[in-house]
């Protein structure tokens, strides 16, 4: 991400601050999005944020829905020679949840903090009511990746909705996917 745009999604998110230590700590993210809007490019966002040369923070990584080899790909890329911890689990949504709620206690008690991405319109209509919701209510900040309401548009792939519960906050902004970069942008201004 440029400079700009990570900006402004950093402030969403409360880490356009140089804070020590990690203001994320203790916290849970989930990301929300749909096969058509991916917001995966939030979680390299996070993860490369949380692993940086100069953090001093402990990375869990829990790979529910890509195989391991698909995230090891990605972190050599954004952090080559750096030292991760990753998890891969499958299972029902019952048994995720549990996992889940397990996970969201340690975030506490080792202050660490939780990221979690769920493709919202892949569940069953049974699973995805009650999956969701939890995930939601677990949720210190949730990150909604959806498509335009006006449909698809050549300049613009998707809007992200920010709630910062912590910060009794709500943002949204319009994204654009590009080879390297995500521009973030609030509706109607330039990106330049």
């Amino acid at each position: 991400m440029n400079q700009r745009s990570s900006n402004l999604l950093d402030e969403a998110l409360g880490l356009d601050q140089v804070i020590e230590p990690w203001p994320l700590r203790g916290r849970v993210v989930a990301i929300e999005d749909q096969v058509e809007t991916s917001g995966s490019f939030v979680l390299h966002h996070l993860l490369k944020r949380s692993l940086s040369p100069n953090s001093s923070n402990v990375t869990i990584f829990i790979s529910f829905s890509q195989p391991f080899s698909h995230y090891d790909r990605i972190l050599r890329k954004l952090c080559p020679g750096e030292k991760k911890f990753l998890v891969a689990a499958n299972g029902s949504s019952d048994y995720v949840l549990d996992f889940l709620h397990y996970c969201r206690t340690l975030t506490s008690e080792f202050d660490c903090s939780l990221i979690t991405l769920n493709h919202e319109d892949i569940y069953s209509s049974e699973d995805r009511p009650t999956f969701l919701i939890q995930m939601e209510y677990l949720a210190d900040i949730l990150i909604k990746a959806e498509p335009l309401a006006t449909g698809l548009a050549t300049d613009v792939h998707g809007q992200l909705t920010v709630l910062n519960k912590g910060r009794n906050k709500v943002s949204n902004f319009h994204f654009k996917v590009k080879e390297n970069v995500v521009e973030c942008f609030y509706p109607g201004r330039s990106r330049g």
